[in-house]
């Protein structure tokens, strides 16, 4: 399927999987650092 990168509910751009896996990457690392 397609992704898409969400800004305050707008699609802003498609992405391929490989770019979303990254994203996705960087957010969950961005919630542990402020977790901890």
């Amino acid at each position: 399927g397609d992704w898409v990168l969400v800004h305050v509910g707008f699609a802003m751009s498609r992405i391929n999987e490989q770019e979303a896996a990254q994203t996705i990457q960087l957010l969950e690392e961005l919630a542990n650092f402020v977790n901890n």
